[in-house]
Formats: structure tokens, C-alpha cells, sequence
């Protein structure tokens, strides 16, 4: 599990929303949405799931109301022991 942060630098509150439909498959994160209080952060934890070896790349892409997109980047290889 790994988390990020995204930081509100303005006076007012932010409303974020996660673009479920840009999210890397296998990806899940705690909050999809939600509220950032003024000059404030608000932390989300990311999970990744995978049954299968796989190397992905991707972004993960935070819609900000007012027009603000955030892409973040985002990359995982999963290896699975042989028993």
C-alpha cells in the first residue's frame, strides 16, 4: 500500500473526484472523492491487486472543480513466486 497527498494552496475549499475510468485496472483508493479544507492536504491511500505477473504504467487522473486536472504517474511490476 502507498499513499499521496494533495496539498490545497487557496483560501477557499477544493472538491476533488478520482477519473474512475483513467484508473490503472487493479488500482483502488481510499477516498474517490471528497472535500480539502483551505490551505490544507488530504492524504489517499492507493492498493494494488494482482493475481497475475504484470508490469503497468499509467496515471492516475484527479479532477478538481473549477477546471484543475491533476495526472499523476503511476507504476507497479508484480511478481508472483513460484511454489
Amino acid at each position: 500500500m502507498r499513499s499521496f497527498e494533495i496539498k490545497n494552496n487557496h483560501r477557499l475549499a477544493a472538491v476533488f473526484c478520482i477519473d474512475e475510468t483513467k484508473l490503472p485496472e487493479g488500482v483502488e483508493i481510499s477516498e474517490m472523492k471528497g472535500r480539502i479544507g483551505a490551505d490544507d492536504t488530504k492524504t489517499l491511500n492507493l492498493k494494488f491487486c494482482s493475481k497475475k505477473e504484470s508490469q503497468i504504467k499509467g496515471e492516475i487522473v484527479v479532477l478538481i472543480r473549477g477546471g484543475k486536472t491533476l495526472k499523476l504517474p503511476f507504476s507497479v511490476t508484480t511478481i508472483i513466486p513460484d511454489i
